[in-house]
């Protein structure tokens, strides 16, 4: 069994049809069905379950996921570290971020990192923190910006950032020095990424809030829009409300009680980590200060 015909197991699973992995694989179509076939024969069973709408993993190929993504990542982590040995800097590194107001500093962190290291191919990866989370977890990722959730993957804080309220002025509360949470389900709710779990999502549950939700957004940024539109309220993190300048349209408030989110940095723990994840991590340490 090689790491080649797990890469492609995964790229079909990940995209939903062998077509779709051999052309992001560079393979045909053809070569990359042989090299299912060959794989399932070295497993002993079928992995996939093959239709006219793509393929999906049987259950075998579930239980077996885990050990084949660990599979692919060591044996990426082996050729960097045997290039690194030969004086070569390689490598592949995959970039996660969740909050848009980030992109700027990790742009600038990525240019720099590039121009050290101009062999190390880098990509980018967006999604709530928890997916961001999972993501470090099976190894589609090596280093994240998010907001802090357990897993196993090591830890860097960065900030504490203030969830606060957002509100148009035409708000009867919007002249009070707090939005008091216990107000939340009394106003129209603009809730970003209402479908998944956030920042927002995680604290209004642990507060035990039922906020009124009436419309749902992708981004801070249409959340903005909505409540300026004068839609309903909003809550956000404080780094992302400076990033939009809200202007005189809105009150931003601290919450009553106050609520802050631990945001940073999650990588690969040290033990697994690869040579291209450790420089970047090395390189990000020094950029930190930029970002706070």
């Amino acid at each position: 069994m090689d790491t080649e015909k797990c890469r492609a197991l995964i790229a079909a699973l990940e995209l939903g049809s062998l077509t779709a992995a051999a052309e992001s694989l560079g393979y045909t179509p053809s070569g990359i069905s042989r090299m299912m076939a060959a794989l399932e024969d070295e497993m002993g069973f079928p992995l996939l379950i093959r239709n006219r709408g793509g393929v999906a993993p049987t259950e075998n190929c579930k239980n077996m996921l885990p050990l084949i993504r660990d599979f692919v990542y060591m044996g990426r982590r082996c050729v960097q570290q045997a290039a690194s040995i030969r004086g070569i800097e390689i490598g592949k590194l995959t970039i996660g971020n969740t909050y848009e107001a980030c992109y700027g500093w990790l742009a600038h962190l990525i240019a720099g990192f590039s121009r050290k290291y101009p062999m190390v191919e880098i990509s980018t990866l967006e999604g709530t923190s928890s997916e961001l989370a999972a993501a470090l977890g099976e190894h589609r990722a090596d280093f994240c910006v998010m907001s802090r959730r357990e897993g196993d993957f090591d830890w860097l804080h960065i900030k504490d950032d203030q969830l606060v309220a957002v509100l148009p002025k035409s708000s009867p509360l919007s002249g009070g020095a707090a939005f008091p949470l216990s107000a939340v389900g009394n106003y129209p709710f603009v809730a970003i990424r209402p479908a998944e779990e956030t920042d927002n999502s995680r604290m209004i549950a642990q507060m035990g809030i039922t906020p009124d939700i009436r419309f749902g957004c992708p981004d801070g940024l249409a959340a903005m829009a909505m409540v300026k539109a004068g839609l309903g309220i909003a809550i956000m993190n404080q780094l992302i409300v400076d990033s939009l300048e809200p202007g005189g349209e809105v009150r931003v408030m601290p919450l009553d009680p106050e609520q802050y989110v631990d945001i940073g940095i999650g990588v690969t723990r040290k033990d697994m980590i690869s040579p291209a994840a450790a420089r970047f991590i090395a390189y990000a340490k020094e950029h930190i200060e930029e970002m706070k």
